[in-house]
């Protein structure tokens, strides 16, 4: 939770009772005061690899190169949790893209750019849902340099739609090639057999990748048959 500062409230740190306050320049944040444990999974570990690569590649840019990133932050818009406008820095844009590009193994982007629009999200949804077989319509094929990820998340009750499952990453597919694709083999070797009569939840997004940008995300349900 974060707390605006106001006449009345300036400054509030420590601890009181399970919360604890804390403040950066310009907010005041509220937590619960309890550990966190370490995932350790593979997924996070990844990530975790590639964040640790994309900040030591920013420093290894040449002046020039991270001059070209802080020349073009005002082409990134980003917002706070508050929903207010702010500026990234150059080296979150940077840090941003080559997450992305890199989890795609594509080449590492040195030089900041403005980004291109991305190519609409045309994905239609689950095309079939068995305890055999797992295929995703994706749609019309796209333009080239554009691709789909796709994410799902296990199985659940007929009668449970989640607000916030627990996606996890299943499969890249470039727009040029987009069509209908099944994702049973990896879906089962993740989360182990389709029951009949439960229901699986997806989100495609369409990404760049050339450009490390996101586009947006739809999301899709099926109750398996």
């Amino acid at each position: 939770m974060q707390i605006r500062p106001t006449a009345l409230i300036s400054g509030l740190k420590g601890k009181l009772g399970g919360t604890v306050f804390q403040m950066n320049a310009s907010r005041i944040y509220a937590r619960t005061n309890a550990r966190k444990n370490n995932p350790n999974s593979v997924n996070w570990m990844i990530q975790k690899g590639y964040f640790s690569n994309t900040s030591q590649a920013w420093k290894g840019l040449t002046d020039a190169q991270r001059a070209s990133w802080k020349a073009v932050v005002a082409s990134w818009p980003s917002y706070d949790k508050y929903g207010e406008p702010r500026t990234p820095s150059g080296y979150e844009i940077f840090c941003k893209v080559n997450l992305v590009v890199l989890g795609q193994n594509q080449p590492l982007i040195t030089n900041g750019f403005i980004p291109a629009a991305i190519t609409p999200n045309t994905a239609v949804g689950i095309a079939t849902l068995t305890s055999s077989a797992f295929v995703v319509d994706l749609g019309v094929v796209g333009a080239t340099g554009f691709y789909y990820a796709i994410f799902a998340a296990p199985p659940s009750s007929v009668g449970v739609l989640k607000s916030k499952p627990a996606y996890c990453f299943m499969n890249g597919i470039g727009t040029d090639v987009a069509d209908l694709t099944s994702i049973f083999p990896i879906y089962i070797a993740r989360f182990g057999a389709i029951p009949v009569g439960s229901r699986v939840q997806i989100k495609i997004q369409i990404m760049s990748a050339t450009e490390g940008t996101i586009g947006n995300i739809v999301y899709f349900s099926k109750i398996a048959s």
